[in-house]
Protein backbone atom coordinates (compact mmCIF):
# COMPACT_ATOMS: atom_id res chain seq x y z
CA UNK A 1 0.00 0.00 0.00
CA UNK A 2 1.46 3.78 -0.56
CA UNK A 3 1.16 5.75 2.03
CA UNK A 4 1.05 9.58 0.40
CA UNK A 5 3.53 11.95 1.75
CA UNK A 6 4.10 15.52 2.02
CA UNK A 7 7.64 16.29 0.18
CA UNK A 8 9.60 19.20 1.60
CA UNK A 9 12.12 21.37 -0.06
CA UNK A 10 15.02 18.80 0.92
CA UNK A 11 13.05 16.14 -0.31
CA UNK A 12 12.41 17.78 -3.39
CA UNK A 13 15.85 18.71 -3.96
CA UNK A 14 17.08 15.36 -3.63
CA UNK A 15 14.69 14.14 -5.89
CA UNK A 16 15.37 16.51 -8.45
CA UNK A 17 18.96 15.72 -8.42
CA UNK A 18 18.74 11.92 -8.60
CA UNK A 19 16.55 12.84 -11.76
CA UNK A 20 19.96 14.87 -13.52
CA UNK A 21 21.64 11.76 -12.38
CA UNK A 22 20.12 8.78 -11.42
CA UNK A 23 23.04 6.42 -10.76
CA UNK A 24 24.93 9.46 -8.30
CA UNK A 25 26.20 7.31 -5.04
CA UNK A 26 24.57 8.94 -2.00
CA UNK A 27 27.79 10.63 -0.53
CA UNK A 28 28.34 12.57 -3.55
CA UNK A 29 24.63 13.61 -3.75
CA UNK A 30 24.85 14.62 -0.28
CA UNK A 31 28.02 16.65 -1.23
CA UNK A 32 26.28 17.90 -3.98
CA UNK A 33 23.65 19.48 -1.92
CA UNK A 34 25.23 20.56 1.13
CA UNK A 35 23.52 17.74 3.16
CA UNK A 36 24.95 15.11 5.39
CA UNK A 37 25.14 11.61 4.28
CA UNK A 38 22.61 10.46 6.82
CA UNK A 39 20.18 13.15 5.96
CA UNK A 40 20.00 11.83 2.32
CA UNK A 41 20.29 8.45 2.46
CA UNK A 42 17.52 8.39 5.22
CA UNK A 43 15.60 10.07 3.46
CA UNK A 44 15.66 8.47 0.41
CA UNK A 45 15.09 5.25 2.82
CA UNK A 46 12.10 6.98 3.90
CA UNK A 47 10.51 8.02 0.30
CA UNK A 48 11.29 4.28 -0.61
CA UNK A 49 9.88 2.46 2.05
CA UNK A 50 6.63 4.18 1.88
CA UNK A 51 6.34 3.27 -1.54
CA UNK A 52 6.73 6.97 -2.92
CA UNK A 53 9.87 5.73 -5.30
CA UNK A 54 9.59 3.20 -7.80
CA UNK A 55 12.55 0.40 -7.58
CA UNK A 56 15.48 1.40 -9.22
CA UNK A 57 15.48 0.64 -13.26
CA UNK A 58 16.74 0.86 -16.08
CA UNK A 59 14.84 2.68 -18.67
CA UNK A 60 15.03 3.41 -22.29
CA UNK A 61 14.82 6.75 -24.39
CA UNK A 62 12.41 5.82 -27.14
CA UNK A 63 14.25 8.43 -28.94
CA UNK A 64 17.48 5.70 -28.91
CA UNK A 65 15.20 3.05 -30.00
CA UNK A 66 14.16 5.00 -33.15
CA UNK A 67 11.31 6.14 -31.79
CA UNK A 68 9.70 9.12 -31.18
CA UNK A 69 7.04 10.45 -28.69
CA UNK A 70 3.39 9.81 -30.11
CA UNK A 71 0.21 10.76 -28.52
CA UNK A 72 -3.40 9.97 -29.96
CA UNK A 73 -6.61 12.29 -28.88
CA UNK A 74 -9.80 11.81 -29.62
CA UNK A 75 -12.25 14.08 -28.54
CA UNK A 76 -16.76 13.50 -28.88
CA UNK A 77 -18.59 16.56 -28.91
CA UNK A 78 -22.27 16.97 -28.28
CA UNK A 79 -23.36 18.74 -31.65
CA UNK A 80 -25.83 21.17 -29.40
CA UNK A 81 -22.67 22.29 -27.65
CA UNK A 82 -19.99 23.08 -30.64
CA UNK A 83 -19.69 26.72 -29.86
CA UNK A 84 -18.66 26.36 -26.07
CA UNK A 85 -16.32 24.03 -26.80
Amino acid sequence: MIILQELDQTDRRILLALDEDPRIPVMLLAQKLGLARGTVHSRLERMAASGTLRPNSARLLPASLGRGVMAMVSAELDQSMLNDA
